[in-house]
């Protein structure tokens, strides 16, 4: 049923798009993972997106403070701004996605969102992870657990970067000795590739991490491990049931 709804409001979204001006846009590459999708759009102004649409490059830059522009995780249910991706974290402040007409805005960077399985929180409760991706390395970067009768955050955002942490401290136990060097120093590139059920351990997560030095294939690691994650005094922690490795 909640499909349906969210059919229905992507349908009237698309339907009242040219109607008027709006907080955010879902731009048609951008990703939707159980209701929820990310966005942009500047942060307390309303935009007509597709008056911009028809602007040449020179004037999208004359009309629009590209500065100020910002990616969101949104809920479409709901049409709410879930969060701002970036906010209050200057250093990421210069990264954003987004298109305007045939203008595409990203230099090597796009987000993905993926659902997580978190045990301990309850059926009323989403979780979905963001993960910021550079030319070289990806960042997960926010774990947003959605309570979905208010619509609202559960709880503050949770950062990606100490749950990850967490995982990694505990894989280096696993990873080969040969292996470490890759694993310690080369980019990583993170992937949820999906959300399972096992018998006598409830959902869990099979997560790819990549490990390569860029501009070269000499070594890589890949490490596929199926990780069961948990709600703890307000933090996700990770317990890995397996991990599988291979080195090309």
């Amino acid at each position: 049923m909640r499909n349906l709804v969210i059919g229905l409001v992507l349908l009237f979204i698309a339907q009242t798009s040219f109607a008027s001006e709006r907080a955010f846009r879902i731009d048609r590459f951008f990703p939707v993972v159980n209701g929820y999708a990310v966005a942009w759009g500047i942060p307390g102004q309303n935009l007509d997106f597709e008056w911009l649409d028809t602007l040449t490059y020179d004037q999208v830059d004359e009309h629009l403070d590209i500065s100020s522009v910002r990616n969101f995780v949104v809920d479409i249910e709901s049409n709410k701004i879930l969060t701002v991706v970036g906010e209050n974290n200057e250093e990421r402040d210069e990264f954003v996605v987004f298109n305007v007409g045939d203008t595409h805005f990203g230099n090597h960077y796009n987000l993905s969102l993926d659902k997580l399985a978190i045990q301990n929180l309850g059926y009323d409760t989403d979780a979905i992870v963001l993960t910021e991706n550079y030319k070289w390395s990806n960042y997960v970067s926010k774990i947003l657990l959605i309570n979905r009768e208010t619509r609202d955050l559960k709880t503050v955002e949770l950062k990606g970067a100490e749950t990850m942490e967490v995982l990694r401290k505990k894989l280096r136990e696993s990873i080969l000795p040969k292996n470490l060097n890759l694993f310690d120093e080369a980019s990583e590139n993170v992937t949820f590739n999906e959300t399972k059920f096992l018998e006598n351990i409830g959902e869990v997560n099979v997560i790819t991490l990549d490990y390569s030095f860029p501009k070269s294939m000499d070594n890589a690691l890949e490490v596929v491990a199926t990780v069961k994650m948990k709600y703890e005094n307000g933090k996700v922690i990770p317990y890995i049931l397996s991990v599988k490795q291979k080195q090309y």
